[in-house]
Parts: C-alpha cells; sequence; structure tokens
C-alpha cells in the first residue's frame, strides 16, 4: 500500500497462473479471504498483522496450506512475499532517483552550486514546504510520461528529500529513509517529512521528528480498526440475537448445505 490520497494494494496478474494460487483464484470466497487479510497486512507492514475478527479460520488454513499466508502464533500473520514486494518497491524507487538526477545508485550528496545555481538550489523555506504536499510529481505518478527504471507508483522519497532540502540524502540518511518509506510508505514520509519542515527547517532534527510523526499516526490508525473491529463484533452480535429463530435456523441449513457440498463435513453428518 502506497502512502498516497488514495491507497491501494497490489494484486498481480500472475495470481491466474501462479501455483500457489491453484485452487485459490477460481473460488471467490477464497481469493476474498486473502485479499482481505493482504490489505490489512500491508496496511501493518512490516509488523505482523492480527487475524480480523470473524475470519473463516478454515480458509485461513488452507491460504497457509498453498504457502500464501505465513502464521506466526498468537492469531498473528503475515503474506508470504510482501516484505520482497515492499523492498523491490523501494529499490524502484531509489532507482528512479538516480537516474533521473544522473547519480549513481549509491550517490550521497550534490556538489557544492556556485553563482547563479546556488540560489535555485537553496534548501525550501517552511513556507515553500506545504508546496511538497500537493505537488503532482510527489504525490502521485506523472501520467503524462512513462517513470525511469522498473514500473512503480510509488512517490519518489529520495528525490523529495532533495527537493525539500536542496542536498542529495548523506550516507547516514539514506538507509533511515529508505528504512521509513518501507515501513510507512514513500508518500505517508513525504508528507510527514513536509509537515515537519514547515514546522522547523532544521534539516539535522526532521527526519527524526518526520519518523517519530509517522509512528504515531500507525499506532491511531491501529487503534482506529480496533474500534472499528470491536464495533462491527457488537453490531454483528446484536444481529444475530435479534434474529428471529426461524431465520437462524434457515441460515444454519443453507450453511450445512453449502459445507456439505464443499467437502467440509463428516461423510456419515453430510449424509
Amino acid at each position: 500500500m502506497t502512502g498516497q490520497a488514495d491507497p491501494y494494494v497490489r494484486v498481480y496478474y500472475s495470481v491466474t497462473y501462479d501455483d500457489k494460487f491453484r485452487g485459490v483464484y477460481r473460488d471467490d470466497a477464497l481469493l476474498g479471504c486473502w485479499l482481505r487479510l493482504l490489505i490489512i497486512a500491508d496496511g501493518m507492514h512490516p509488523a505482523p498483522a492480527h487475524l480480523p475478527h470473524g475470519v473463516d479460520m478454515d480458509r485461513v488454513e488452507k491460504l497457509v496450506e498453498c504457502g500464501l499466508v505465513d502464521m506466526i502464533g498468537d492469531g498473528l500473520y503475515v503474506i508470504h512475499g510482501l516484505a520482497c514486494e515492499r523492498s523491490r518497491r523501494s529499490q524502484a524507487a531509489r532507482s528512479n532517483a538516480s537516474k533521473r538526477w544522473g547519480k549513481p545508485a549509491d550517490a550521497t550528496a550534490m556538489r557544492p552550486h556556485s553563482g547563479g545555481n546556488a540560489t535555485a538550489m537553496r534548501p525550501h523555506s517552511a513556507s515553500d514546504a506545504t508546496a511538497l504536499l500537493t505537488e503532482p510529481s510527489l504525490t502521485e505518478p506523472n501520467r503524462a510520461e512513462p517513470m525511469l527504471g522498473d514500473p512503480t507508483d510509488d512517490a519518489d522519497h529520495l528525490d523529495a528529500w532533495f527537493r525539500l532540502t536542496g542536498s542529495w540524502p548523506s550516507p547516514r540518511v539514506t538507509p533511515w529513509l529508505e528504512r521509513l518509506a518501507t515501513d510507512h510508505g514513500a508518500g505517508e514520509l513525504i508528507s510527514a517529512l513536509a509537515t515537519e519542515w514547515t514546522a522547523d527547517p532544521d534539516r539535522s532534527t526532521v527526519l527524526g521528528r518526520a519518523e517519530t510523526r509517522l509512528r504515531r499516526d500507525a499506532h491511531e490508525r491501529r487503534k482506529s480498526y480496533e474500534r472499528a473491529a470491536a464495533a462491527r463484533s457488537v453490531r454483528e452480535r446484536e444481529q444475530i440475537e435479534e434474529m428471529p429463530a426461524e431465520q437462524r435456523q434457515a441460515n444454519m441449513a443453507r450453511l450445512r448445505d453449502e459445507m456439505a457440498k464443499a467437502g467440509l463435513l463428516p461423510s456419515e453428518e453430510a449424509a
């Protein structure tokens, strides 16, 4: 998931023929369960995610058997391959920035500018930083021309640092930026940097303050999700309690029929 205004998760066409998705892609319920787990895990990455309330554990077990979900105990899981995918996208963003500015991928600093160029490359003022939040080239992909390097819709956090501070990230800053972009999304990182730069354009502290903001926001999102999940649980329980007995019996009979057709009941019960 990116940190843009309209976040999303990626599902590649390879799910239609990947061996791990054999028996999953054509099962709407199973595919839907995997997608739901992916959305939650992507938002929690790199931390493991909690299984959502009410998830069908039989389907989760099937996804584990297929190698699509890795359980790590205490109701926590990760999506198999998600860490590699996020790392690949981060590397793609880094390659884009190095190609755009004619620097190798491990370039660390811009040369000092002289003469008329020096003014243009000064760090942005606090008031200028606000524009970083809305500039299309930083908050969303440029639809007018293809991106350089590996195709990616991720915002370019290294380029954003350069445009914000007027210098290429140093050897100390680069891995820090990469880690935060991987953990929280490049768009979220850029937004936090711009906000903190607006508050105090101090290059020596802005990244630390941005990380604190990102961690706090992630914590608030987790709390919000847990509150929403608890509220859904209460509503679902109330709906079941208010349901007429006849309807509950009909629902159970329909569920039993579906489980029997799917071969999920013992043969003597199915009969």
